[in-house]
């Protein structure tokens, strides 16, 4: 039987293409082996909110709900164990502040496109990877119907690290010869070591379309948030480490003790280019007793700009780990504006979050700003 070997990624310079598809294709042959793929998302540009708006503190006569805002963990099972295991190993071998955890969400996605991918034949990214703020390696076989997570690696990580150079931020496809003189790009290998990235979720499924030349074996998705391979970002930073924020505590936030007082807000500015990092005090945050509203108090929405706003949020949810704000808008279009608070580290003064804010379409991750920070007992 011919087996087909198709390897399809991105170079360094150009990964931040939206939606990875045929069009990045460098080289397609039939030969011993296996295939892989890689696709990345940007995910780093400013909301356009453009106006100051300041109000007064939110009233809320509502009475005061005890509300506990909890972290789960999910009961892997072995194959997930396997897949967290691998990634890790290979993490650690570069930076050791940030392994992944794993995403039953991301799963599930990984999941869907898999069956997709199996039905129509194909091996190409997901086009809605960019809008969802998705990283993505695959990789696909012509006969083995049981892939597992250690055959991929030895492709993402094993092989590309060879010819990734960390200090130029390169990638040399000529330092090596790949195995099966396969051509690659080192896009798999960054998404794997992506230092930003903290989730991950896999899955596989078998081609069934019987003219495909992958009928008879199967493809292997995995993705990953946040997305990887940001244009001119180094893939990891060891100058500095965020154990501050990510404290290996999972907290366990009772809502009584965030109401009712202003939280003082402390962002973290990384350049991951010269990896190197800032703290600046941001404003403050205060919680309605009745969790119901919020209001983000002297903002400086872009963090050193010096355009300092204040929103109000008309709507709290709590999810697991993660509060979701809506509010008004800022602007004289009145746009509605998003925020989520992630709760992923905890001590004795403060808490460790991740923030996302949107001021347009909290859907397309495209429009969004994230950032780490310490919200303040």
């Amino acid at each position: 039987m011919t087996l087909k070997k198709q390897i399809l990624g991105l170079s360094i310079i150009t990964i931040l293409m939206a939606g990875c598809g045929n069009s990045n294709k460098l080289s397609e042959r039939k030969t011993t082996g296996s295939t892989n793929t890689n696709t990345n998302s940007n995910s780093n540009t400013n909301t356009n909110a453009n106006s100051n708006t300041n109000a007064n503190a939110n009233t809320d006569n509502t009475p005061e709900v005890n509300y506990v805002i909890k972290a789960d963990k999910p009961q892997l099972n072995t194959t997930q164990k396997e897949i967290l295991k691998v990634h890790n190993e290979r993490r650690s071998n570069e930076f050791t502040d940030s392994p992944l955890s794993y995403s039953l969400a991301l799963e599930n996605e990984a999941k869907a496109y898999a069956d997709v991918l199996a039905k129509n034949g194909k091996q190409e990214h997901d086009p809605d990877n960019a809008k969802n703020g998705y990283g993505e390696n695959l990789f696909a076989h012509s006969t083995d119907k049981n892939i597992r997570i250690g055959e991929a690696m030895l492709q993402w990580y094993d092989e590309e690290k060879k010819i990734y150079t960390y200090e130029t931020n390169e990638c040399n496809t000529s330092k090596i010869q790949l195995i099966n003189d396969a051509q690659a790009t080192c896009g798999h290998y960054t998404q794997v070591v992506w230092q930003e990235t903290k989730e991950v979720g896999c899955a596989t499924a078998v081609y069934e379309d019987v003219n495909s030349s992958y009928y008879g074996g199967s493809v292997y998705v995995c993705k990953y948030t946040k997305a990887g391979n940001v244009v001119n970002q180094k893939p990891y930073c060891t100058t500095y480490a965020t154990d501050d924020i990510y404290t290996g505590t999972i907290p366990n936030i009772n809502s009584k003790e965030i109401t009712k007082k202003a939280l003082e807000l402390e962002l973290v500015a990384e350049d991951r280019v010269n990896c190197t990092r800032t703290d600046n005090r941001n404003g403050s945050i205060k919680f309605a007793k009745s969790m119901k509203s919020a209001q983000l108090i002297d903002f400086d929405i872009f963090n050193g700009d010096k355009y300092t706003v204040t929103l109000n949020f008309d709507k709290v949810e709590i999810e697991k780990n993660m509060l979701k704000l809506t509010g008004k808008g800022i602007s004289a279009e009145k746009y509605p504006i998003f925020m989520n608070i992630k709760f992923v580290g905890e001590t004795a003064t403060y808490y460790g979050v991740e923030l996302e804010w949107n001021g347009h379409n909290k859907n397309d991750k495209k429009l969004s700003r994230a950032m780490k920070a310490k919200i303040y007992k």
